[in-house]
Order: structure tokens, then sequence, then C-alpha cells
């Protein structure tokens, strides 16, 4: 096992982005099976495959690349010590980012259910702020490790985990 996980984060370091792309597309759609199998109980004789494939799609085409530039763009603040640098990057990512990417998910999401911009818009509206402060109690306490401890290029699939859990 530890032979899998040691080539898994060798294609991390040497295929970044493709990498982060392809456990995307796996973790969130397998987020997206456990949801529907195993919280709603839907049987996989009504299991619903196209949203498992919207998850997929969002999170290797859409999500991904944005949070790999993110991730790179936010590690060149530096401070003047590995606390207070950890703590700049933490409120940076969860003050702009972490809107900016909760109202990304629902444009996208949006488009690949074949939504209106209304329809959007008012999905939105609804949701936005309550799930942001989930966000920000699931993801904040994980970021911060994320952004102390795991190398730059593992932090989008670190957090791809901190989702499916």
């Amino acid at each position: 096992m530890a032979f899998v996980f040691h080539a898994y984060m060798n294609q991390l370091r040497v295929n970044t982005l493709r990498t982060q792309m392809l456990t995307s597309a796996v973790v969130m759609g397998l987020g997206n099976i456990i949801t529907q199998q195993g919280i709603t109980q839907r049987g996989w004789d009504k299991h619903d495959w196209k949203a498992t494939a919207r998850f997929s799609t969002y999170g290797c085409f859409f999500f991904t690349p944005l949070a790999n530039r993110w991730h790179y763009l936010v590690n060149r603040i530096q401070s003047e010590s590995a606390l207070r640098t950890t703590l700049t990057r933490l409120v940076v990512d969860m003050g702009t980012f972490a809107p900016f990417a909760t109202s990304w998910f629902f444009l996208w999401m949006g488009v690949l259910e074949g939504r209106s911009l209304a329809e959007i818009r008012q999905r939105w509206e609804a949701n936005f702020q309550r799930i942001l402060v989930r966000q920000w109690m699931v993801f904040g306490p994980a970021q911060a490790i994320n952004i102390a401890f795991v190398p730059v290029y593992a932090r989008p699939p670190f957090l791809n985990m901190i989702g499916l859990v």
C-alpha cells in the first residue's frame, strides 16, 4: 500500500494538474455515489448517474484547474513567521477564495444541470450564505492544516478527501 501512495505522490509532483484533475473527478464522483446510496439510500436501480457524471466533470474540469492556480498564488504569501504566514494565507483563502469558489460551484453545476441563469441565481441566493458558513466550519480547520503542512501540489487532493469525508 505504501508503494501506491508513493507512486501517487510522485505523479502529483511530476504531473501535478493532470493528477489533481483525475483525483478530483474520482473523489467527487465517489462522493456523489456515497450521497445517493449511503445517505439518501436511493438504490442502484434509481441511481442518477448523470448527477455523478456532473460532479466528476465539475471537479475535474471546472474546480481543480482553478484550485490549482489558487494554491500556487496563495502560497506566494510570506510573512515573518510560519504561524503568521499560515494565518494570513488562511484568512485570504477563507475570505476571498471560499466565497468565490462557492459561487463558482453554483454557476457551473447549474449550467451542467441545464438551469437558466435566473434559476442559478435563485438557487445561489437561497443557499449561498448557509453553505459558505458550513464551508468555513469544515474547510477552515482543514485548510489551516493543508496550508501549514501539505506541499502545495498536494493541497487540492487533500481538500478533495476532506470533502469526501
